[in-house]
C-alpha cells in the first residue's frame, strides 16, 4: 500500500481553504485545531459526496509550520494492512547489509503533523487500536518479527464518518477534542454555490488559485499568529466554573469535556484576537467539546461567564484581518443551532452504540483481508512472500558462510531459505449475519405484526453497511409458510419485496422454522456468514405440522406431531450454530406461554414485547447480535 502524503502549501490543483463552499463548523474546528494542537483532533460527520477530503487537503495548505517546518499529513486508507501502519523490517536495506532494519509505519510518519481518517467507521480493528494509543500517549510501540521498537507518533486525528454507514468507535471519538456530530444539510444557494464553484475550479484550477491566494496567505499567516497569541490568552477562574459547571449539567463523563472546552475557548480567542475568553469562546467550545459529549438535557443552565476585564492589546501590531470571505466561518448560535437535540441524539442513539458488527471479523488463511504473517507450512494457505524474505533476510551472511564451507558457494544474488522461514498470510474476513424474520401473519393482529416488521427490517438494513449483514422474512399464513423478502442488503431491495404483505388463514410455524433453516443453509453454502438469527414474531403459537405424519407416528395427534417436529428443528438449529430470538406480542392475560417454551427449546431469548413497534424490533435484535 503506497503511502499517500497529504502536499504542503504548494501544491497545485488543490482547491483553497477559503474557497471551499459550505461546512462551517468544520471549518472552524480545523481552524481551532491548527491553533491549538493539545485538542488531539476532530471528528465529523459527513455523508458520501459532501467533499470532505477536498476540504481537509486545503485545510493542509494552511495549516501552520511547526518546529520542523511544514507538518506531515497522511491519508489513512481504510483497507491499511498491518505492515504499512505499524512499519516492519526495511526488506531491501536487511538483504543488503545483513542486519535486520526497521521501517515505521504511516503513523510514525504522521508524527507532528495530521492524520486524516476517512471512514473512521470502517477502519479495521487494528488500526483504531493503534489510533487509541497514539492519541493516548503519543507513541507506538512495535514488537513483529524480531523487531522491538518505539516510535514517536505524536499527531493530530482528523476523522470523518458517514453516520448512515453505522457509528463510529466512541473511545476514539471521546479523544479528539472537538466533534462535529451531525451534518447540516445545505440550503439550495448553498448547493447552487458548490456547483459554480467545482464547474469553475475545473475550468481552470491556477485561475482559482490565483483569486484566492492573498486570502489564503492571510488566513494562513492569521493562525500563525494566533498560535503565538496563544500563550497569551487567560482564562478567568469564573469561566472556568462555568465551563466546569455546563459539563455537569449535560451529564459528560470524565473530565475530558471540560479540559477540551477549556481549550477550545482560548484557542477561539486567540483565533478572534482576544487577549481573555469570553462568552462568545465558551459557546464555540460548549458546541464543540460539551455538547456532543452530552449524555443527559440539562434541568438549568448555569449562569453564562462574566465579561473579561477591558483588553488591551499586548501587541505591537494589529492582527490581520480575516478575509471578508470567510464571515460564513463565524458560528451563530441560533435557536436550530443551540437546540442540543440535534447532536445528543445523534450521539445517545447512534455514536455510543458503537459498532455491533466487531462479532463477525474472523481469521482464515484461505479469502479475506491481509492483516498479518504467521509462521506455518505452505499446504496451509497463501505464502507471504514478503515477509517470507524479511524472515530469512538476516540469516543470509551466516548461511553463504556455511554452504561455502559445505563447498556449496551460491550465486551472491540468490537468497537461501529454509523452511523455517516460511510465513503464511492470515486473513482477516468479515463474516456478516443473516437475521431471518419469521412473522405471525394470522390472526387480527396480523396486519400490525407484518407492518412492524417491514418497519423492522428496513431500519436493519440502514445500519447493515458496515457488517454486510443480510436480511430476510418469512410469512407465515395460510398452509404454509412463504419467502416473502429473500435474503438481501438492499434497503431499496427490500421495500419493493415488501410493497404488498398478506396475511390470514393458519399458522404455519413449523414450516417456517423449516424454511429459515433451509435459507440460512443456502446463503452460508453461497457466501461466508457465520452467524445466523431466526427472529420469530408472534405468539409462538403454530396449528400446523409442517409434513404428513410417518406410519409410525399414525396414532399421534396433530398438538403431538407438531411438538415432536419442533424437538426435531431444536437439535437440527443446535447442530448447525442457528440462534433463536422470540419476540412474544401477545397480551399476558391471553397468553399461555407458548412464545417463551418455543425460546426454551430453541436455546434461544424470549422477548416480551407486548407493545410492537419496528424500532423496538430492531433494538431487540441488534441486543441480540451483539450477544456473546
Amino acid at each position: 500500500m503506497k503511502l499517500q502524503p497529504f502536499p504542503g502549501a504548494a501544491r497545485s490543483g488543490a482547491l483553497p481553504f477559503v474557497a471551499v463552499v459550505g461546512h462551517a463548523p468544520v471549518k472552524r474546528a480545523l481552524l481551532l485545531l491548527a491553533i491549538e494542537p493539545r485538542l488531539r483532533g476532530l471528528a465529523f460527520a459527513a455523508p458520501t459526496g459532501s467533499a470532505k477530503s477536498v476540504l481537509v487537503r486545503a485545510f493542509a495548505e494552511i495549516a501552520p509550520d511547526g518546529p520542523a517546518g511544514r507538518p506531515p499529513f497522511v491519508i489513512l486508507p481504510a483497507n491499511i494492512s498491518e505492515d504499512r501502519l505499524f512499519g516492519g523490517l526495511d526488506l531491501e536495506a536487511t538483504l543488503a547489509g545483513g542486519k535486520r532494519r526497521f521501517m515505521p509505519g504511516v503513523l510514525a510518519q504522521a508524527n507532528g503533523g495530521y492524520v486524516f481518517a476517512d471512514n473512521l467507521n470502517l477502519l479495521p480493528t487494528q488500526a483504531e487500536n493503534a489510533l487509541l494509543t497514539c492519541l493516548d500517549n503519543g507513541c507506538l510501540r512495535v514488537e513483529r518479527e524480531g523487531v522491538s521498537i518505539t516510535s514517536p507518533a505524536d499527531f493530530a486525528l482528523i476523522a470523518a464518518f458517514n453516520p448512515e454507514a453505522g457509528g463510529a468507535r466512541w473511545h476514539i471519538l471521546d479523544r479528539m477534542g472537538l466533534i462535529v456530530a451531525a451534518p447540516r444539510r445545505p440550503d439550495l444557494e448553498t448547493r447552487q454555490k458548490v456547483i459554480e464553484t467545482v464547474a469553475a475550479f475545473e475550468r481552470d484550477a491556477e485561475a482559482i488559485q490565483a483569486l484566492y491566494a492573498d486570502e489564503t496567505a492571510t488566513l494562513r499567516a492569521l493562525l500563525t499568529e494566533a498560535r503565538e497569541r496563544l500563550s497569551r490568552v487567560t482564562l478567568s477562574d469564573e469561566t472556568l466554573q462555568w465551563i466546569c459547571a455546563r459539563a455537569a449539567a449535560l451529564g459528560t463523563v470524565g473530565q475530558r469535556a471540560e479540559y477540551f472546552a477549556a481549550l477550545a475557548a482560548q484557542a477561539n480567542a486567540a483565533l478572534e484576537g482576544r487577549a481573555a475568553v469570553n462568552e462568545d469562546d465558551c459557546r464555540t467550545a460548549e458546541f464543540f467539546a460539551l455538547l456532543p459529549r452530552a449524555t443527559q438535557r440539562p434541568e438549568q443552565e448555569p449562569e453564562p461567564p462574566p465579561p473579561p476585564p477591558s483588553e488591551s492589546s499586548e501587541d505591537d501590531a494589529e492582527p490581520p484581518s480575516p478575509p471578508e470571505d470567510l464571515e460564513d466561518l463565524a458560528l451563530v448560535f441560533d435557536a436550530e443551532e443551540a437546540t442540543l437535540d440535534a447532536d445528543f441524539n445523534f450521539f445517545a442513539k447512534k455514536a455510543r452504540l458503537g459498532r455491533y458488527g466487531k462479532r463477525s471479523e474472523r481469521d482464515n488463511f484461505q479469502s479475506g483481508r491481509y492483516v498479518r504473517s504467521v509462521p506455518g507450512e505452505p499446504s496451509r494457505g497463501r505464502v507471504a512472500i514478503e515477509a517470507t524474505l524479511r524472515q530469512a533476510a538476516p540469516h543470509q551472511p551466516s548461511r553463504r558462510q556455511k554452504a561455502a564451507a559445505a563447498g556449496q558457494a551460491p550465486a551472491t544474488e540468490r537468497i537461501l531459505l529454509k523452511k523455517d522461514d516460511v510465513r503464511l498470510k492470515k486473513l482477516r474476513q468479515r463474516a456478516g449475519a443473516l437475521v431471518v424474520f419469521i412473522v405471525d401473519a394470522s390472526g387480527s393482529m396480523a396486519a400490525n405484526r407484518m407492518g412492524q416488521a417491514k418497519g423492522a427490517v428496513v431500519e436493519l438494513l440502514r445500519q447493515s453497511y458496515v457488517n454486510r449483514d443480510k436480511v430476510a422474512l418469512i410469512g407465515c399464513y395460510g398452509e404454509e409458510s412463504r419467502v416473502l423478502l429473500t435474503p438481501t442488503q438492499s434497503v431499496e431491495s427490500a421495500k419493493r419485496q415488501l410493497e404488498s404483505l398478506p396475511t390470514g388463514g393458519a399458522t404455519p410455524l413449523n414450516d417456517a422454522l423449516r424454511r429459515a433453516q433451509a435459507l440460512i443453509e443456502e446463503v452460508r453454502r453461497a457466501g461466508t456468514y457465520a452467524e445466523a438469527l431466526t427472529v420469530v414474531i408472534g405468539d409462538g403459537r403454530g396449528n400446523l405440522p409442517a409434513r404428513p405424519p410417518e406410519s409410525s407416528e399414525a396414532g399421534l395427534s396433530r398438538a403431538d406431531l407438531i411438538r415432536r417436529e419442533l424437538e426435531d428443528l431444536a437439535r437440527v438449529y443446535a447442530s448447525g450454530g442457528i440462534r433463536m430470538a422470540v419476540i412474544d406480542t401477545q397480551n399476558r392475560f391471553v397468553s399461555r406461554g407458548e412464545a417463551k417454551q418455543l425460546a426454551e427449546l430453541f436455546g434461544g431469548s424470549y422477548i416480551y414485547l407486548p407493545r410492537l413497534s419496528a424500532g423496538g424490533v430492531a433494538d431487540a435484535v441488534k441486543r441480540e447480535l451483539r450477544r456473546p
